[in-house]
């Protein structure tokens, strides 16, 4: 960002903000914390900031995809997106794998100058808590995960993920402490369609446990304190620094954050950054074998191809195609597009063959 406008945003910095090391978030708006995560990315560094530092916060129920991955093949489309009776849907602008987070699962950001990042560093320093406060046989693996007892992960899905600048860089990962795993498991079994083919990242599933688990003396506040303490002992041991609770959602202290969180709720990001892929599907109906192909781009249906024999004529096999394509992928647009064809279209079809295709139709490419 230019320098005139880093003038601006640290005259809005309390100073004691501006010059603090290990700040934790008061909400638990995963738009709001998650953004604020790109806002230091973007507007760092600030005259007199501190480097690295520390920002935490917990979330509420929410799901988290890396920024490559197909949300699809990564979460349980039932029960995770962005309709009212849904987790929230997430994709975050570092890459990496998915998580589930909750109020029991604590999230971890190191912001640092691009020479100071040091991915090992930071996961040793956490290892190194969990050992000496509580006793526990912490270990960072080669896939740069938090384990216990030499297999037991104490994140989920992918541990640590991170984005680079050219002057600054963050690392981020989470910490189970009392998150509902039954919960995790069902946000994340994902509900795969079949015939669906992606050059997206995938997630590596691994068992998980909560660190409430081996030591029920664990909890967030202690969690958060011994985190903030040991932190400022590793990377200042200079300074006095006390943990600072801030807003995310301020738009004085963090100009822009309202315009970063609103682009990180959108459709056009959650589900309109997802790579590429394709989907095909043959099923033998009542009334004969059925192939469909398309292609899914930026999250639209692209260049669909449907054969349903001789059951239709190429002007309503035609008028499907055209309906389908364009639309979003896996939302209720489809069924509303697919309804209206089959009702229009309905004296040159039957009734049940129609019901049928159209069922098999929205069972492809609509919401789960």
């Amino acid at each position: 960002m230019a320098a005139s406008c880093n003038k601006l945003i640290y005259r809005n910095f309390h100073l004691s903000i501006a010059r603090a090391s290990v700040f934790r978030s008061i909400s638990h708006d995963p738009y709001a914390n998650i953004s604020l995560d790109d806002w230091f990315y973007h507007n760092f560094p600030l005259q007199s900031q501190t480097y690295p530092f520390l920002y935490i916060y917990r979330n509420h129920p929410c799901v988290v995809i890396g920024r490559h991955q197909n949300p699809w093949s990564e979460s349980n489309a039932k029960l995770v997106g962005l309709y009212p009776d849904q987790v929230p849907l997430v994709r975050r602008r570092s890459g990496g794998g998915t998580v589930y987070h909750d109020l029991g699962n604590l999230n971890v950001t190191i912001v640092s100058d691009r020479n100071q990042y040091d991915r090992k560093k930071n996961l040793e320093m956490v290892a190194n808590i969990l050992k000496e406060t509580w006793n526990l046989d912490v270990a960072v693996n080669d896939r740069s995960d938090l384990v216990v007892n030499g297999k037991l992960k104490i994140s989920v899905t992918c541990c640590s993920a991170s984005r680079l600048g050219r002057l600054v860089a963050y690392h981020h990962f989470t910490l189970l402490f009392n998150s509902k795993l039954h919960r995790l498991g069902q946000m994340l079994s994902a509900t795969t369609r079949s015939g669906l083919r992606s050059n997206a990242t995938a997630s590596v599933r691994s068992a998980v446990i909560n660190l409430s688990q081996l030591n029920n003396a664990i909890t967030y506040d202690n969690l958060c304190s011994e985190i903030a303490s040991n932190f400022n002992k590793v990377f200042h041991p200079q300074l006095n620094n006390k943990m600072i609770d801030i807003n995310p959602d301020s738009e004085s202290n963090y100009p822009g954050i309202t315009s970063l969180k609103s682009e990180m709720m959108s459709w056009d990001w959650i589900y309109g950054k997802t790579p590429t892929f394709e989907i095909s599907h043959k099923s033998t109906l009542s009334f004969g074998q059925v192939v469909i192909k398309a292609s899914v781009k930026k999250g639209l249906i692209t260049e669909v191809e449907l054969d349903v024999g001789k059951t239709l004529s190429n002007s309503v096999t035609d008028e499907i195609v055209d309906g389908l394509t364009g639309c979003r992928f896996g939302t209720e647009d489809i069924l509303c597009i697919i309804s209206s064809l089959g009702k229009k279209n309905s004296t040159i079809i039957s009734g049940s063959h129609l019901t049928e295709l159209i069922d098999w139709l929205i069972a492809i490419f609509g919401r789960k």
